[in-house]
């Protein structure tokens, strides 16, 4: 089977986005503030550092002296895609930060050996790093696992899930609802299900009161927010259209508290801008930004072009480290510190080459900082697929099917932030029969878990795997809407 890497290299020159700067035009410095020094010293006191990055999509194990595996599309012989993980490696070592969020998008191909090159990166970082899925870190080979590397070997008890320090929440999305197909052009529809925007509806609410900072990570940019938000890999297709403006109407009720969304995925470089001369450009389309939007400036002026109005957040659309797939050149990863009892909080962008500071972008917390104990806490999570049988196919919102005649098998994971009682789980479903409702826990991800049993696991868990057979009747698909685990 031909590698994944060529077929979606053609897919990217097909989209009219040519490995090349083209007519792109870099943000203008003039409204930019100065890049300041190479190197801010961690500020004293009680600040917290937190560093961000996204789309390393590791390729291949490492190789000679390189201490890191090989970043997407690197060519072995001169070492690019080696020195891409290696220096982001030196640039995460020079901010030191006190933990990292990375924007998913891990691996180039879901595959067992680029979880472990991901894994051994990860754990050499000074800091915990807290990942996401991207659309790549599922199954792009048919035939392989539908992608619980990133459960199994990164030790990852939940894909999409809230953490808070003091009173900075971060809410991680994962895009583990992707449809799945055989080519690639049956891959990539990303949308977020009603029944997921619903779990981050509740986050939103429960987190809106006493004065908590919210921040989304989350793969995708949403759509006609930031600089190439439209054009990019499926950004512009009518799913995540959908799940976008849904997204911005939900946004724009919780405006108040929400700091940003942060997203990966755009394989552009750091000080580029949509302009409306870019070739490729279609009417009506984002322009006249960068990869950093303020949604109250956007409502605030007159504009020619899109985006006309947004939620008052931060749109902050990370630049990919793996620039081989694109036609960035300098790849980039970001830092802020969070100071208690300060409004501020100031993204820096660091070029991993030489860890030149090469831009600032000033954010205001609607709260003032409170950092609490300074601890990373896990809140809760969804439940998200562990891995799934090759009958079962995810559509576009519900979270999949099985055929008219067929049968299915998925196994699911969720984690708590303390032990839980487990007293069943609610399938919501038309079209078949459900079944053989199997249970394991674990006290850990990587573990040891119980064996999978029917019964109802007698003690209070804060990691469950469930495992549920699925049967579509003769006439027509089953089509599962929700699968939701019941607790006390």
């Amino acid at each position: 089977m031909s590698k994944p890497t060529l077929t979606r290299r053609r897919l990217f020159l097909r989209s009219g986005i040519a490995a090349g700067a083209g007519l792109l035009a870099r943000t203008d410095a003039a409204n930019k503030p100065a890049a300041g020094p190479a190197n801010p010293a961690k500020p004293a006191g009680d600040a917290l550092r937190i560093a961000f990055m996204t789309d390393m999509q590791f390729d291949g194990p490492p190789v000679r002296d390189h201490r890191f595996g090989l970043a997407e599309q690197g060519n072995p012989n001169n070492g690019e895609g080696y020195n891409i993980a290696l220096h982001a490696w030196q640039a995460m070592m020079e901010i030191q930060p006190d933990l990292i969020f990375d924007a998913g998008d891990l691996t180039a191909d879901g595959e067992d050996e680029e979880f472990l090159v991901y894994r051994d990166w990860m754990s050499a970082m000074p800091a915990p790093v807290h990942p996401i899925m991207g659309n790549h870190d599922r199954q792009h080979d048919w035939f392989q696992p539908y992608g619980r590397g990133f459960f199994s070997i990164l030790g990852q008890g939940a894909a999409t899930r809230t953490l808070k320090v003091g009173n900075l929440v971060f809410i991680l999305v994962s895009q583990d609802h992707i449809q799945l197909g055989h080519g690639a052009d049956k891959e990539g529809i990303d949308p977020i299900s009603t029944a997921r925007q619903a779990w981050i509806r509740g986050q939103l609410e429960k987190f809106s009161k006493g004065g908590n900072n919210i921040f989304l990570v989350m793969h995708y940019p949403l759509n006609n927010t930031t600089a190439f938000s439209d054009k990019w890999w499926r950004t512009n297709h009518p799913a995540w259209k959908r799940t976008s403006n849904e997204l911005k109407e939900l946004l724009t009720e919780y405006q108040d508290d929400v700091v940003a969304v942060l997203s990966g995925h755009v394989h552009m470089q750091w000080d580029w801008k949509d302009t409306p001369d870019d070739r490729w450009d279609r009417k009506g389309e984002t322009e006249n930004v960068g990869f950093f939007v303020d949604g109250r400036k956007i409502n605030s002026e007159e504009r020619e072009y899109g985006p006309h109005q947004l939620p008052e957040v931060h749109f902050l659309n990370l630049q990919a480290l793996d620039w081989p797939h694109g036609p960035a050149r300098e790849p980039t990863v970001y830092y802020a510190d969070a100071r208690p009892g300060s409004h501020d909080f100031e993204l820096l962008t660091m070029r991993i080459e030489d860890q030149q500071i090469v831009d600032r972008y000033p954010i205001r917390l609607p709260h003032p900082a409170d950092l609490g104990d300074r601890q990373l806490h896990f809140m809760e999570s969804d439940l998200a697929i562990f891995e799934k049988a090759l009958t079962v196919q995810l559509e576009e919102d519900d979270w999949f099917l099985i055929p008219k005649g067929g049968k299915g098998t998925v196994e699911f994971q969720q984690q708590w932030a303390e032990p839980v009682e487990i007293r069943g789980v609610t399938v919501e479903a038309e079209g078949g029969t459900h079944g053989n409702v199997l249970y394991k826990t674990s006290d850990h991800p990587l573990g040891d878990w119980s064996d999978y049993k029917a019964e109802l696991p007698k003690k209070a868990a804060r990691f469950l795997r469930v495992r549920i057979d699925f049967e579509a009747g003769p006439k027509a698909p089953m089509r599962v809407r929700d699968v939701k685990v019941d607790t006390e």
